[in-house]
Order: C-alpha cells, then structure tokens, then sequence
C-alpha cells in the first residue's frame, strides 16, 4: 500500500491514485512547476532470475530509472524507481547479476510506462503524431 500523511497525520492510501502495482511501495512525492516526480521501490524481500528461474535473495547494487508516465492534473508525471540489481545463487547459471524488472510498470530498457504508451497510441491513433507528442510536453 503507498500511503501518505495528512496534516493531521492521519495516513492516506494513495495506491489507487498513481495506480501503482502493489509490489511497489511510494517513498516521496515533490511537486515543481510543471512536473509531479514520485519517488518508489519495489518491496519484495526476493526475485527470480530471468535466465534460470532460481530465486536470488543477496542485493549486488541498486541503480535508479526515470520513467515518463501520462499526464496528472495538467502536470506531467515522473516516477524515480530504485531498481535492485540481484546476485543469481546457481553457480550454473551464466546471468550471475540481474535486475528486477516491473513488467505491471515497464518493460526492459522502457522509459515510459505501458499507461503512457497506450495513450500516446490513441492519440496518435486517432489525430496525428503532433498531437501526441504535445500531450507530453
């Protein structure tokens, strides 16, 4: 759950707002001029190996993703993602680091979310490219 205090530090579920997949967890939200930038991090204590399945637990290192969501509020939207990159535990397996990847965010290597590409498409879609790129802007 991605929660918030009110000023009377009551918490405020805000999972439902961003539509974040439930394993990632919000850290912090700043708002400048034109641009609402969310802070995340994923919460699961392990992850799979893409290549071999085994589940690693040991962290290697952690790196940071700046990815492009759809507008929000007539700002644009930014997600700051810590990603963690994994130690695969079979000595067999030729990936011995790997990312987590956030297939309910991103794809690999994808600097927008799927939302933001779906409505770039419609958009594109149905008016013209210009349009679409204006809509980012």
């Amino acid at each position: 759950m991605s929660t918030c205090l009110a000023s009377g530090g009551r918490p405020i579920d805000l999972s439902s707002v961003f539509a974040l997949p439930v394993t990632l967890a919000l850290d912090t939200i700043t708002v400048r001029d034109h641009t609402i930038t969310i802070h995340i991090h994923a919460t699961a204590a392990t992850t799979a190996c893409p290549r071999c399945g085994t589940i690693g637990s040991r962290i290697h290192s952690r790196y940071q993703r700046t990815i492009a969501d759809g507008p929000f509020a007539g700002r644009a939207l930014v997600f700051k993602l810590r990603v963690r990159k994994w130690i695969c535990p079979s000595p067999a397996c030729p990936q011995r680091i790997f990312a987590e990847r956030f297939p309910d965010l991103v794809q690999r290597y994808g600097r927008m979310t799927e939302r933001a590409n779906q409505i770039l498409q419609s958009i594109g879609v149905t008016t013209n490219g210009a349009d679409a790129a204006e809509s980012f802007a």
